[in-house]
């Protein structure tokens, strides 16, 4: 998994536009070591709150709109 998370970094390396957040679930399968490849490269990860079962479709519904917006110049 921390491949995984070196191989996202080189990809977004090449983008004109820099991330500055990574968010995600609470997931017990997802191990330190991967948020920490991302802050070590100022990667602020931000973690969806405790017993909120629809966080994450809010948040994705969030993002979505953001992305939607960046693209007609909104």
């Amino acid at each position: 998994m921390l491949q995984q998370a070196r191989n996202v970094l080189m990809a977004l390396n090449d983008r004109e536009r820099r991330l500055r957040f990574l968010f995600q679930d609470r997931d017990k399968k997802i191990p330190r070591a991967f948020d920490a490849v991302f802050a070590s490269e100022g990667i602020r990860v931000l973690r969806t709150p405790f017993q909120a079962p629809t966080a994450n479709a809010h948040l994705e519904r969030w993002v979505g709109f953001v992305r939607a917006s960046a693209s007609t110049g909104s």
